[in-house]
């Protein structure tokens, strides 16, 4: 009977990736359980393939689009009569041409925000926590509704959907931190998560390959080898003196 208790409150393993915690375990180890919301969109957009790829990538893109459009939106903003009457406490001076400037870029990013909520429409969710008894696993936030035919992503013990990896791109959007999901600059293939800025390839050979083209490449890979064979050889003559 406790047996069939605690399978009755294990969560589905795809549910909890993202708040997913391992109190029974140690600080590394629960890194490896969880994933940062960089990561799993870099996951899905790098192993995910058809519409469900397709349609995850268009929204990274609007969300991308939308953020570069208030940037200049605020250029906008930073001019506009009433703004400036606002901050330097004086009236504002009446300038129909700008007005209308201000509106039509204001018109344009409602726009932009009704074809990212169409976007999303088609992914719902709800709350819900879940618990395994036997590890002390926890875990709980918004649940993707997903039927049979959904796409799914597999990797170890983790399973992801597309739901997944669009909320993720909407919490990184909210945090502003949607550069972090950047193609690699080699290949210009694969996804990376960029959370440091020296985090630029997807792979060790795409970075090789990077470098190799860079000018200089071969010059300064001998001059390196050189200092290499002459400290190893400074070492050896240390040991047998």
């Amino acid at each position: 009977m406790e047996a069939r208790t605690a399978e009755t409150h294990r969560p589905r393993k795809r549910r909890w990736i993202q708040p997913a915690t391992q109190p029974t375990k140690t600080a590394a180890e629960s890194r490896q359980v969880s994933m940062s919301e960089a990561q799993i969109v870099v996951r899905w957009l790098n192993e995910a393939r058809g519409s469900a790829h397709a349609h995850v990538l268009e929204i990274r893109k609007q969300l991308e689009d939308f953020h570069a459009g208030l940037a200049r939106f605020r250029e906008v903003d930073a001019k506009n009569p009433v703004t400036v009457a606002l901050l330097t406490k004086t009236r504002p001076v009446p300038d129909a041409a700008y007005t209308a400037k201000y509106q039509r870029e204001y018109r344009r990013l409602e726009k932009e925000i009704t074809a990212i909520n169409k976007a999303l429409k088609r992914y719902a969710f709800r709350p819900a926590i879940g618990y395994v008894i036997t590890s002390d696993a926890r875990g709980g936030g918004l649940v993707p509704d997903v039927d049979k035919r959904t796409f799914k992503l597999s990797f170890g013990d983790w399973e992801l959907v597309g739901a997944d990896a669009a909320l993720a791109l909407v919490r990184l959007f909210l945090k502003g931190e949607l550069q972090r999901v950047q193609l690699c600059e080699m290949c210009k293939q694969r996804w990376v998560d960029r959370a440091k800025s020296h985090y630029k390839f997807c792979s060790g050979e795409c970075r090789e390959g990077y470098y190799a083209e860079a000018p200089g490449y071969a010059k300064r890979k001998a001059d390196n080898q050189a200092r290499y064979r002459e400290h190893k050889k400074r070492a050896e003559v240390a040991g047998l003196a």
